[in-house]
């Protein structure tokens, strides 16, 4: 059988399946009789567009170890990092550094951030930027990184061994700074160290631009946008970390983080003890509880305790245990400075730890320690504090 070609006026090939289906129809067919027909369709536009092709890039990625931390007075030094589609890799500084091409110029004591990126070209799209942070300290002093003693900050894997590595050689060393680069650090074991009064410590984390100002009650619970962060798992019988018997130490740039749906992160987070000058400076305290006895979420012992530019968000005590937020016993003096104590913060996984009631207070100054010669005034200094109702007293 054959079968002309059916066209349309202008050229365009009509749909055969009709004229197909009437041939069929019109030839007799035996049963189970198979018929082959051929149609040929010649049929082209003459101004129809040329086809298409898709195009498709391949992604790539960076790698990008990244420097160790550095003395101010250190010599400009060149950066590396390879991308797998073999393009150039740019670099960018925040912070106290500053980066022209590969090299990169120190510029001042505090953390700086190298990010490494490659933007793709026609066959590559863009990379994930890669960033890397490290600590520039004063020229002579000793300066440890966390991750360098094992440290994974991956949030599940316990950092408290890496950590009490890192305290031990700063303890050998006769005191330092150690550096606790961008991760989440689970501590599930107490971490303690006692200096003996042989050294100025420092903990300090990446140094971020979010300040602690008034504002609304949402202005307030906006996070200090810090991506050092210690995560306290060491439940109610647990002081997460405990430092005692330096000559001065500073907590600095570090967000210390709830678990959700945990009653009790750990019996105390943060513990000092003996110490004259202990400064936290820009923290975030998140999201923790303590809902033990003889627990707080800060609590110093026979020191003096300042506090400055920090946030306790969501973080509660627990009343019926008379457990504040910030406890100092036997206090030496007492100073906070643009301080926020607020019910809740704005994290989604976490709003707050306020379902089991109040804190007894968010600050406790009870049982001054007695004068001393070397000691001879008790002082507790108060500005720009912000109190929350959550707590049973404010202070």
């Amino acid at each position: 059988m054959r079968i002309l070609p059916f066209c349309t006026p202008k050229g365009g090939i009509a749909i055969l399946a009709v004229l197909l289906f009437a041939c069929l129809c019109a030839v007799p067919l035996k049963p189970f009789e198979i018929v082959s027909l051929t149609a040929t369709v010649k049929a082209k536009a003459k101004n129809s567009p040329a086809p298409k092709t898709a195009s498709f890039k391949a992604d790539q990625t960076i790698t990008f170890q990244g420097p160790s931390s550095k003395h101010l007075n250190d010599s400009p030094f060149q950066l590396s990092a390879v991308a797998s589609s073999g393009l150039e890799v740019t670099f960018t500084a925040a912070g106290h550094c500053s980066v022209a091409g590969l090299t990169v110029h120190l510029t001042g004591v505090g953390s700086c951030t190298l990010t490494a990126s490659q933007d793709g070209d026609d066959d590559f799209n863009a990379a994930p930027s890669l960033s890397r942070s490290f600590l520039i300290v004063s020229t002579g002093e000793t300066v440890v990184d966390l991750n360098a003693f094992g440290a994974l900050g991956d949030g599940v894997t316990n950092d408290s061994p890496a950590l009490q590595l890192a305290l031990d050689a700063l303890a050998d060393a006769h005191g330092g700074t150690l550096f606790v680069p961008p991760g989440h650090y689970a501590l599930l074991t107490p971490v303690s160290k006692d200096f003996s009064a042989l050294a100025s410590v420092a903990i300090k984390g990446v140094e971020s631009d979010v300040t602690v100002t008034g504002g609304t009650g949402t202005d307030l619970a906006v996070g200090l946008d810090l991506v050092s962060e210690f995560l306290p798992k060491t439940g109610e019988t647990g002081m997460a970390l405990s430092i005692s018997g330096a000559l001065k130490l500073l907590v600095a740039d570090i967000a210390f983080v709830g678990t959700p749906d945990v009653d009790t992160d750990a019996l105390v987070t943060l513990g000092v003890g003996n110490i004259a000058e202990a400064t936290i400076r820009h923290c975030e305290f998140y999201g923790l509880r303590s809902f033990a006895e003889g627990g707080s979420i800060v609590q110093a012992h026979q020191s003096g305790l300042r506090i400055e530019q920090t946030k306790f968000l969501g973080s509660f005590g627990a009343s019926g245990w008379y457990a504040p937020d910030v406890q100092n016993l036997e206090w030496k003096s007492i100073t906070l400075t643009d301080v926020v104590f607020l019910d809740y913060g704005l994290r989604p996984e976490l709003f707050c730890k306020c379902d089991y009631g109040a804190s007894s207070a968010w600050v406790n100054i009870g049982n001054a320690a007695v004068t001393s010669a070397d000691s001879p005034r008790r002082e507790a200094v108060f500005q720009n504090i912000f109190l929350d109702e959550g707590a049973l007293f404010g202070i």
